[in-house]
């Protein structure tokens, strides 16, 4: 049986090629969103995406409480970090 010898060229190509890909990716998603004062005492983060429905519903019904009593206050800052998941929603 003949063995195959594998090159290191080869290997260091396809760690390029991975490397690129994911710091692609992960500068494309990294992008946030800020509402309030960055003095705020209370910073909320939310990881959500634009394509799940609770995270819609979230923001259609939740979010407006949060806003008008605590982040229009001063008291709280939202940020909004993007995670997409692979399906839309159906809402």
């Amino acid at each position: 049986m003949k063995k195959i010898k594998t090159t290191r060229p080869f290997r260091s190509r396809i760690f390029i090629v991975l490397t690129i890909l994911v710091a692609s990716y992960s500068a494309a998603e990294n992008v946030e969103t800020a509402l309030g004062s960055p003095d705020a005492p209370v910073t909320i983060i939310e990881y959500g995406s634009l394509t799940c429905g609770y995270c819609i519903k979230f923001h259609k019904e939740v979010m407006p409480l949060i806003k008008s009593r605590h982040i229009d206050s001063g008291h709280v800052r939202f940020i909004f970090r993007g995670f997409p998941t692979s399906k839309p929603s159906p809402f």
